[in-house]
Protein backbone atom coordinates (compact mmCIF):
# COMPACT_ATOMS: atom_id res chain seq x y z
CA UNK A 1 0.00 0.00 0.00
CA UNK A 2 3.02 2.66 -0.67
CA UNK A 3 1.72 6.31 -2.30
CA UNK A 4 1.19 6.36 -5.98
CA UNK A 5 3.37 8.19 -8.14
CA UNK A 6 2.07 10.53 -10.69
CA UNK A 7 3.73 8.28 -13.20
CA UNK A 8 0.93 5.42 -12.32
CA UNK A 9 -1.82 8.17 -12.11
CA UNK A 10 -1.24 8.69 -15.73
CA UNK A 11 -1.23 5.25 -17.01
CA UNK A 12 -4.36 4.54 -14.98
CA UNK A 13 -5.85 7.66 -16.80
CA UNK A 14 -4.55 6.27 -20.06
CA UNK A 15 -6.22 3.16 -19.62
CA UNK A 16 -9.41 4.17 -18.37
CA UNK A 17 -9.60 6.57 -21.87
CA UNK A 18 -8.95 3.56 -24.45
CA UNK A 19 -11.27 1.45 -22.55
CA UNK A 20 -14.27 4.58 -22.49
CA UNK A 21 -12.99 4.91 -26.13
CA UNK A 22 -12.93 1.33 -26.72
CA UNK A 23 -16.60 0.47 -25.34
CA UNK A 24 -17.63 3.86 -27.40
CA UNK A 25 -16.65 2.44 -31.19
CA UNK A 26 -18.35 -1.11 -29.98
CA UNK A 27 -21.52 0.45 -29.30
CA UNK A 28 -21.51 3.22 -32.30
CA UNK A 29 -20.73 -0.39 -34.56
CA UNK A 30 -23.33 -2.41 -33.21
CA UNK A 31 -26.07 0.44 -33.71
CA UNK A 32 -24.53 0.44 -36.93
CA UNK A 33 -25.05 -3.58 -37.41
CA UNK A 34 -28.57 -2.99 -36.32
CA UNK A 35 -29.81 -0.29 -38.20
CA UNK A 36 -28.22 -0.81 -41.59
CA UNK A 37 -30.09 -1.84 -44.57
CA UNK A 38 -27.44 -3.48 -46.73
CA UNK A 39 -26.91 -6.77 -45.18
CA UNK A 40 -29.26 -7.95 -47.91
CA UNK A 41 -27.82 -6.42 -50.57
CA UNK A 42 -24.16 -7.30 -49.60
CA UNK A 43 -25.67 -10.85 -49.06
CA UNK A 44 -27.08 -11.06 -52.59
CA UNK A 45 -24.24 -9.62 -54.23
CA UNK A 46 -22.37 -12.44 -52.57
CA UNK A 47 -25.17 -15.31 -53.85
CA UNK A 48 -24.89 -13.51 -57.27
CA UNK A 49 -21.43 -14.12 -57.28
CA UNK A 50 -21.55 -17.40 -56.07
CA UNK A 51 -24.29 -18.78 -58.77
CA UNK A 52 -22.23 -17.36 -61.32
CA UNK A 53 -19.17 -18.55 -60.69
CA UNK A 54 -20.68 -22.15 -59.85
CA UNK A 55 -22.75 -22.14 -63.23
CA UNK A 56 -20.00 -21.64 -65.08
CA UNK A 57 -17.68 -24.25 -64.18
CA UNK A 58 -20.58 -26.70 -63.85
CA UNK A 59 -19.35 -28.85 -68.05
CA UNK A 60 -21.55 -31.71 -67.69
CA UNK A 61 -24.38 -29.82 -68.84
CA UNK A 62 -22.38 -27.48 -71.22
CA UNK A 63 -21.60 -29.82 -74.07
CA UNK A 64 -24.19 -28.22 -76.81
CA UNK A 65 -22.28 -25.37 -76.54
CA UNK A 66 -19.12 -27.69 -78.73
CA UNK A 67 -22.19 -28.70 -81.69
CA UNK A 68 -23.64 -25.35 -81.96
CA UNK A 69 -21.61 -23.42 -84.31
CA UNK A 70 -22.73 -19.95 -83.64
CA UNK A 71 -24.02 -19.02 -79.57
CA UNK A 72 -25.67 -15.37 -79.99
CA UNK A 73 -27.68 -13.12 -78.06
CA UNK A 74 -31.08 -10.99 -77.91
CA UNK A 75 -31.06 -7.52 -76.82
CA UNK A 76 -34.69 -7.44 -75.84
CA UNK A 77 -38.11 -10.40 -75.66
CA UNK A 78 -39.07 -9.48 -79.17
CA UNK A 79 -38.48 -11.71 -81.84
CA UNK A 80 -35.70 -12.33 -83.16
CA UNK A 81 -34.83 -12.82 -87.06
CA UNK A 82 -32.12 -15.02 -88.10
CA UNK A 83 -31.51 -14.69 -92.07
CA UNK A 84 -29.43 -17.36 -93.79
CA UNK A 85 -28.24 -16.40 -97.41
CA UNK A 86 -28.26 -18.42 -100.50
CA UNK A 87 -25.79 -18.63 -102.85
CA UNK A 88 -25.77 -18.88 -106.32
CA UNK A 89 -26.03 -22.23 -109.35
CA UNK A 90 -22.75 -23.18 -111.67
CA UNK A 91 -22.18 -20.74 -114.18
CA UNK A 92 -23.11 -21.75 -117.73
CA UNK A 93 -20.92 -21.77 -121.08
CA UNK A 94 -20.65 -18.77 -122.15
CA UNK A 95 -20.01 -19.10 -126.34
CA UNK A 96 -18.09 -17.09 -128.38
CA UNK A 97 -20.06 -13.88 -128.79
CA UNK A 98 -22.57 -14.75 -126.79
CA UNK A 99 -24.19 -12.77 -124.34
CA UNK A 100 -23.80 -13.41 -120.47
CA UNK A 101 -26.58 -14.03 -118.54
CA UNK A 102 -27.44 -12.36 -115.43
CA UNK A 103 -28.08 -14.19 -112.20
CA UNK A 104 -30.63 -13.88 -109.76
CA UNK A 105 -30.67 -12.65 -106.57
CA UNK A 106 -29.90 -15.22 -104.07
CA UNK A 107 -32.45 -16.56 -101.80
CA UNK A 108 -32.69 -16.18 -98.67
CA UNK A 109 -34.34 -18.33 -96.06
CA UNK A 110 -35.79 -16.17 -92.22
CA UNK A 111 -35.75 -18.21 -89.07
CA UNK A 112 -37.19 -16.64 -86.03
CA UNK A 113 -36.57 -16.89 -82.09
CA UNK A 114 -37.80 -15.55 -78.98
CA UNK A 115 -36.47 -15.36 -75.59
CA UNK A 116 -37.91 -16.98 -72.57
CA UNK A 117 -38.24 -15.43 -68.92
CA UNK A 118 -37.80 -18.31 -66.46
CA UNK A 119 -37.44 -17.77 -62.73
CA UNK A 120 -38.17 -18.94 -58.96
CA UNK A 121 -37.18 -17.25 -55.78
CA UNK A 122 -35.23 -19.29 -52.78
CA UNK A 123 -35.94 -17.03 -49.19
CA UNK A 124 -33.10 -17.78 -46.37
CA UNK A 125 -34.31 -16.26 -42.80
CA UNK A 126 -31.06 -14.81 -40.72
CA UNK A 127 -31.79 -17.67 -38.09
CA UNK A 128 -31.66 -20.22 -40.68
CA UNK A 129 -28.22 -19.32 -41.63
CA UNK A 130 -27.16 -18.98 -38.07
CA UNK A 131 -28.63 -22.13 -37.27
CA UNK A 132 -26.87 -24.18 -40.20
CA UNK A 133 -24.14 -25.91 -38.30
CA UNK A 134 -23.99 -28.63 -41.07
CA UNK A 135 -23.67 -25.79 -43.92
CA UNK A 136 -26.39 -27.41 -45.77
CA UNK A 137 -27.46 -24.29 -47.14
CA UNK A 138 -23.85 -23.79 -48.62
CA UNK A 139 -25.29 -26.27 -51.45
CA UNK A 140 -27.97 -24.39 -52.36
CA UNK A 141 -26.38 -22.17 -54.43
CA UNK A 142 -24.44 -24.92 -56.37
CA UNK A 143 -28.38 -26.78 -56.78
CA UNK A 144 -29.66 -23.63 -58.23
CA UNK A 145 -26.82 -23.07 -60.78
CA UNK A 146 -26.99 -26.44 -61.60
CA UNK A 147 -31.19 -26.49 -62.02
CA UNK A 148 -29.97 -23.11 -64.48
CA UNK A 149 -27.72 -25.15 -66.23
CA UNK A 150 -30.17 -28.40 -67.06
CA UNK A 151 -32.95 -26.37 -68.18
CA UNK A 152 -30.59 -24.04 -70.81
CA UNK A 153 -29.30 -27.78 -71.91
CA UNK A 154 -32.79 -29.44 -72.07
CA UNK A 155 -34.48 -26.45 -73.85
CA UNK A 156 -31.25 -26.58 -76.65
CA UNK A 157 -31.31 -30.40 -76.44
CA UNK A 158 -35.15 -30.67 -77.06
CA UNK A 159 -34.90 -28.96 -80.34
CA UNK A 160 -33.10 -32.25 -81.36
CA UNK A 161 -34.67 -34.50 -79.67
CA UNK A 162 -38.56 -33.84 -80.86
CA UNK A 163 -37.38 -33.11 -84.12
CA UNK A 164 -38.57 -29.47 -83.26
CA UNK A 165 -39.73 -26.99 -86.81
CA UNK A 166 -37.28 -25.17 -88.80
CA UNK A 167 -38.94 -21.74 -89.13
CA UNK A 168 -36.60 -20.90 -91.91
CA UNK A 169 -38.91 -23.65 -94.33
CA UNK A 170 -41.42 -24.68 -92.07
CA UNK A 171 -40.53 -27.48 -92.07
CA UNK A 172 -38.85 -30.32 -89.38
CA UNK A 173 -35.18 -30.77 -88.68
CA UNK A 174 -34.60 -33.94 -89.32
CA UNK A 175 -36.71 -35.99 -92.13
CA UNK A 176 -36.17 -39.17 -93.73
CA UNK A 177 -36.26 -37.29 -97.16
CA UNK A 178 -38.17 -34.54 -98.79
CA UNK A 179 -36.47 -31.29 -98.57
CA UNK A 180 -33.72 -32.17 -95.52
CA UNK A 181 -32.80 -35.66 -96.39
CA UNK A 182 -31.02 -35.98 -93.36
CA UNK A 183 -32.55 -38.96 -91.20
CA UNK A 184 -32.61 -42.34 -90.39
CA UNK A 185 -34.39 -44.56 -87.76
CA UNK A 186 -32.21 -47.35 -88.13
CA UNK A 187 -29.59 -48.53 -84.90
CA UNK A 188 -26.38 -47.37 -85.07
CA UNK A 189 -24.05 -48.93 -87.03
CA UNK A 190 -20.93 -49.03 -89.27
CA UNK A 191 -23.36 -48.61 -92.10
CA UNK A 192 -25.71 -46.42 -90.66
CA UNK A 193 -22.96 -43.59 -89.94
CA UNK A 194 -21.63 -43.80 -93.30
CA UNK A 195 -25.30 -42.86 -94.26
CA UNK A 196 -25.44 -40.14 -91.61
CA UNK A 197 -22.13 -38.95 -93.21
CA UNK A 198 -22.95 -38.52 -96.76
CA UNK A 199 -26.85 -37.23 -96.10
CA UNK A 200 -24.45 -34.05 -94.20
CA UNK A 201 -22.13 -34.45 -97.21
CA UNK A 202 -24.83 -33.64 -99.74
CA UNK A 203 -26.57 -30.70 -98.05
CA UNK A 204 -26.63 -27.76 -100.51
CA UNK A 205 -26.34 -24.21 -100.17
CA UNK A 206 -29.75 -22.37 -99.72
CA UNK A 207 -31.38 -21.71 -103.17
CA UNK A 208 -28.89 -23.61 -104.90
CA UNK A 209 -29.26 -26.83 -106.78
CA UNK A 210 -25.76 -28.27 -107.42
CA UNK A 211 -23.69 -26.38 -104.84
CA UNK A 212 -22.72 -28.89 -101.58
CA UNK A 213 -21.53 -27.50 -98.39
CA UNK A 214 -19.89 -30.09 -97.92
CA UNK A 215 -19.35 -30.43 -94.12
CA UNK A 216 -16.55 -32.65 -92.10
CA UNK A 217 -18.92 -34.25 -89.41
CA UNK A 218 -17.33 -33.61 -86.22
CA UNK A 219 -19.37 -34.66 -83.40
CA UNK A 220 -21.32 -37.47 -83.12
CA UNK A 221 -23.89 -36.82 -80.46
CA UNK A 222 -25.71 -40.06 -78.88
CA UNK A 223 -27.42 -40.75 -75.48
CA UNK A 224 -25.54 -42.58 -72.66
CA UNK A 225 -27.27 -45.82 -73.79
CA UNK A 226 -24.93 -46.15 -77.47
CA UNK A 227 -21.85 -45.05 -75.71
CA UNK A 228 -20.15 -48.82 -76.35
CA UNK A 229 -21.26 -48.86 -80.14
CA UNK A 230 -20.01 -45.79 -80.55
CA UNK A 231 -16.79 -45.44 -79.08
CA UNK A 232 -15.98 -48.77 -81.18
CA UNK A 233 -17.28 -47.15 -84.14
CA UNK A 234 -14.81 -44.52 -83.32
CA UNK A 235 -11.52 -46.06 -81.95
CA UNK A 236 -11.20 -49.79 -83.77
CA UNK A 237 -9.36 -50.11 -86.95
CA UNK A 238 -11.54 -52.98 -87.94
CA UNK A 239 -15.59 -52.39 -88.99
CA UNK A 240 -17.76 -52.94 -85.86
CA UNK A 241 -19.51 -56.68 -86.55
CA UNK A 242 -16.75 -57.78 -89.04
CA UNK A 243 -15.54 -61.35 -88.28
CA UNK A 244 -12.36 -60.87 -86.73
CA UNK A 245 -9.39 -63.43 -88.71
CA UNK A 246 -12.28 -64.19 -91.36
CA UNK A 247 -12.94 -60.81 -93.51
CA UNK A 248 -11.42 -57.93 -91.85
CA UNK A 249 -12.62 -54.68 -93.21
CA UNK A 250 -10.46 -51.51 -92.34
CA UNK A 251 -12.62 -49.10 -90.21
CA UNK A 252 -12.99 -45.59 -91.74
CA UNK A 253 -14.46 -43.67 -88.69
CA UNK A 254 -10.85 -44.33 -87.03
CA UNK A 255 -8.95 -42.44 -88.78
CA UNK A 256 -7.56 -39.05 -88.78
CA UNK A 257 -10.09 -37.00 -88.19
CA UNK A 258 -11.21 -38.73 -86.01
CA UNK A 259 -15.12 -37.59 -84.85
CA UNK A 260 -16.05 -36.79 -81.63
CA UNK A 261 -18.34 -38.10 -78.83
CA UNK A 262 -20.79 -35.96 -77.51
CA UNK A 263 -23.31 -37.11 -74.74
CA UNK A 264 -27.07 -36.46 -74.86
CA UNK A 265 -28.35 -36.59 -71.23
CA UNK A 266 -32.07 -36.11 -71.71
CA UNK A 267 -33.93 -39.33 -71.94
CA UNK A 268 -35.58 -40.90 -74.86
CA UNK A 269 -32.57 -39.24 -77.11
CA UNK A 270 -32.03 -43.28 -78.61
CA UNK A 271 -31.34 -42.20 -82.15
Amino acid sequence: GGKGSPFDNEISFNILREASAFSSSMLKLKETAIATTSYSYIMGSTMYRVLLDMYATEDAYSGWRKWCSTIGSAPDFRTQNRIHFGGYNMMPIVGEGSTYTEYDAPSEERATLGVTKYGRTASLSFEAIVNDDLNALRRIPRMLSLQAKVLEYKTVTDLFRTNSTYTGDSVVLFEAAGTHNNMTTSALSAATLQTGFTAMRRQKVVGTTDIYIVPTPKYLVIPYELENIAFKLNVSPDVVGSAEGVSREPNIFSQSPRFKLEYMTMPDATH
